[in-house]
């Protein structure tokens, strides 16, 4: 049976029962707590506790459901499906699972990384170390240049979209991959509404800036 219990500091009610040899085979978080424990109370005593901090109840439950049976199903990230996967995300990365995190990765870039999310999810990628997400929202970025570059092909007057995509993009710090982003998404707002041309708080792509990325 279960030989230790993962309880949560932000919720006193939530007490799982788990087997140490699967948690800790699966997770060098779970590994190390479990060591610490066994230190802290003797090789003998049962059941072990694991203390949990910093996730909500049913994602927690979510990760270990997964490290028990390796597969994460939608019934896991339900409500609100894609900011579920997030908080998913995070908890892979806070327990050493990057099997999980992977997992989420995919779902997310499977789903289709809108215009509208790019910016948030550059950012998450970044924060739990995700490359398979980060290459989504580069490639969103890549098409948004590209519709930006044909939008203005006809038009000198704003053509100062580049000839082509910096070859260095994927080695961009995210705060220059969200300016080039949001740049490119202004520009093509502009060619929808030319009024907003003159609105104020509107990014233009600067050559010298280019210049640097070539």
């Amino acid at each position: 049976g279960a030989d230790a219990i993962v309880t949560l500091e932000e919720d006193p009610r939530v007490r799982i029962p788990v087997h140490s040899f699967i948690v800790g085979s699966r997770s060098r978080y779970f590994r190390e707590r479990l060591l610490e424990a066994v230190k802290a109370h003797g090789e003998f005593v049962r059941p072990l506790e694991i203390q949990c901090t910093g996730v909500s109840g049913p994602i927690l439950n979510a990760v270990l459901r997964y490290m028990y049976s390796g597969n994460m199903s939608l019934v896991d990230m339900e409500p609100a499906l894609e900011a579920r996967c997030q908080a998913l995300l995070f908890a892979a990365r806070k327990f050493d699972c990057p099997s999980l995190s992977e997992v989420c990765a995919n779902y997310l870039v499977s789903c289709g990384i809108s215009l509208r999310d790019v910016p948030s999810l550059l950012i998450t990628s970044t924060l739990t170390e995700s490359p398979r997400l980060r290459f989504g929202c580069i490639a969103c970025i890549q098409s948004c240049l590209l519709s930006c570059r044909q939008s203005q092909a006809a038009d000198s007057e704003k053509a100062t979209c580049p000839s082509r995509l910096p070859e260095s993009v994927h080695n961009l710090s995210d705060i220059e991959l969200l300016q080039v982003f949001r740049a490119a998404r202004a520009m093509l707002r502009r060619g929808s509404d030319p009024a907003s041309a003159r609105k104020p708080g509107c990014f233009s792509l600067r050559p010298r800036f280019w210049a640097q990325h070539r």
